[in-house]
């Protein structure tokens, strides 16, 4: 039991106590089933062979059964190899773990305890399905703290301090790399690790629009890696899916005869959808697999049940070529542009008025071949109104010129690529505060310079 010294830290986890109890009640846009639901009209995803070499990208245990529960039933059974590999033990999910161990979990050894126990049940989800211990692989970063790491803790900079456990290294020792530092280059020293002795042919990992933050981080570190290593590994077909996205997916609950469907919200992002059907026994068993994450299954069984269901969604964005790009005229439908020229990257954003107080931010992190990735910039640039502030890995920068134009819907900025590091990609992503919310927009997107 916790014990307070004062109304002050129960007067700080009141909300977090009340937002569990009604999660629990299931009543958080939980719907009735639809009146109708057919089979999405997008493509098959090709299937799994015997030859193929699987790994499965999870930024949390359970993340693997959600998206490709029945694609690692698939895979297994037609004679492929599957890896899972977790970047975090998920120990950060308090609401679960508050109703799970119907007590305040805030302690530093019962949170990594927690991420043991959520550790442990990855290993039983994924033995239910046929994936052998030995094929899992975790890494043990920190939960809720990964992008923070990728857009700031590199090189010199003391690591990420995670502000629950209150620790600043893996504490897991069966991890992969047990007491590394929270850094990026830590992470991604991980990550081409796994791929360089695995070599996959296809990897399945989240999507950059997905909103959780630990989600986002892991597609960005995979694209870095592979950056890395090419021409070392064969290169592989990636297939990002999709967890957490606004109101989706519908209805909850567990109905197995339903089909998922593109989320509302996306159906006018510019992304490429696959679709996996799968057969009312490979439901069925990742119905059970699900369940298996009984500490996640305590407040949130409605909202991931529905994650079983007779296909498997992937999606992607195209990378975009700014040197070929053509002016286009910004709407809600094409928010962002993204072009290069005379040695400098130009950023339109729609937004559906401008002013004297509209605020928005760009994150921009380039890739050089040449230059050590832990070494490039990490920029975000803030701007309010008629004022801008470039920050490099959380760090003032003084002496940066930026060109900013204002249209009546839209903004450009004009950044010089030297600030950048001259680089080959950009990975990039922005948002505009109190305007539309533009999936296309706030997704991390590859931006290919030359």
């Amino acid at each position: 039991m916790v014990k307070f010294k004062s109304f002050k830290g129960l007067k700080v986890l009141l909300p977090l106590i009340v937002a569990v109890i009604y999660f629990h009640q299931g009543t958080l846009m939980a719907e009735a089933p639809a009146k109708t639901n057919s089979k999405p009209d997008i493509a098959q995803l090709a299937p799994v062979t015997k030859d193929d070499r699987v790994l499965i990208m999870a930024p949390h245990p359970d993340d693997e059964s959600l998206a490709a529960g029945g694609l690692i039933q698939r895979a297994l059974k037609a004679g492929a190899d599957v890896k899972i590999l977790y970047l975090t033990n998920g120990e950060h999910n308090q609401l679960a773990f508050i109703v799970y161990a119907k007590r305040i979990v805030i302690k530093q050894k019962a949170l990594i305890g927690m991420g043991r126990l959520r550790q442990s049940e990855a290993q039983a989800a994924m033995k239910l399905l046929g994936v052998p211990e030995e094929n899992l692989i975790f890494l043990g970063y920190p939960d809720f703290g990964t992008l923070a790491i990728f857009l700031r803790y590199w090189g010199d900079l003391k690591p990420f301090r995670n502000m629950l456990t209150r620790v600043s290294n893996v504490p897991y020792q069966n991890a992969l790399s047990p007491n590394a530092p929270y850094k990026g280059e830590a992470i991604l020293w991980d990550i081409e690790s796994v791929l360089r002795k695995y070599k996959p042919t296809k990897i399945f990992v989240t999507n950059s629009v997905d909103t959780n933050r630990d989600h986002k981080a892991l597609y960005i570190f995979l694209r870095v890696a592979l950056w890395d290593l090419k021409g070392q590994i064969p290169e592989p077909e990636v297939y990002p899916y999709l967890i957490h996205c606004y109101g989706w997916p519908k209805p909850r609950h567990y109905h197995p005869s339903l089909f998922t469907s593109v989320p509302k919200v996306l159906r006018r992002a510019q992304m490429v959808w696959l679709s996996h059907d799968l057969s009312p026994e490979e439901v069925e068993q990742k119905h059970k697999a699900i369940l298996l994450y009984k500490s996640q299954c305590a407040d949130s069984a409605f909202y991931l049940t529905a994650f079983a269901r007779r296909n498997e969604l992937f999606c992607s964005y195209p990378d975009i070529d700014a040197g070929n790009a053509k002016p286009m005229e910004l709407s809600r439908d094409k928010p962002v542009f993204y072009g290069a020229e005379d040695g400098k990257l130009a950023i339109s954003i729609y937004m559906r008025e401008t002013g004297p107080r509209k605020k928005f931010y760009v994150h921009l992190a380039g890739y050089n071949p040449d230059v050590e990735f832990s070494k490039m910039p990490k920029i975000k640039i803030n701007v309010d109104g008629d004022r801008f502030h470039v920050l490099d890995r959380g760090q003032f920068l003084t002496k940066v010129r930026l060109e900013v134009a204002r249209g009546k819907n839209f903004v450009t900025i004009k950044v010089p690529l030297e600030i950048l590091g001259d680089p080959q990609y950009v990975l990039t992503s922005a948002k505009v505060y109190n305007d539309i919310f533009s999936p296309d927009m706030n997704a991390w997107r590859v931006v290919k310079i030359k």
